[in-house]
């Protein structure tokens, strides 16, 4: 048979990678928001 393996316990996600979901929403949103001023800049520029 083949010998025991010992087990390792593995250790949770630090708490600091929450800061990265909130840095890449924070990014996506400001992206969002220049592209709706950009397209209702656009608009108001060709009318």
């Amino acid at each position: 048979m083949l010998p025991d393996v010992p087990l390792y316990e593995t250790r949770p996600p630090p708490k600091s990678a929450w800061w990265w979901v909130v840095l890449v929403g924070g990014l996506l949103l400001l992206v969002a928001a220049v592209a709706v001023a950009t397209v209702l800049w656009v608009r108001g520029q060709a009318s």
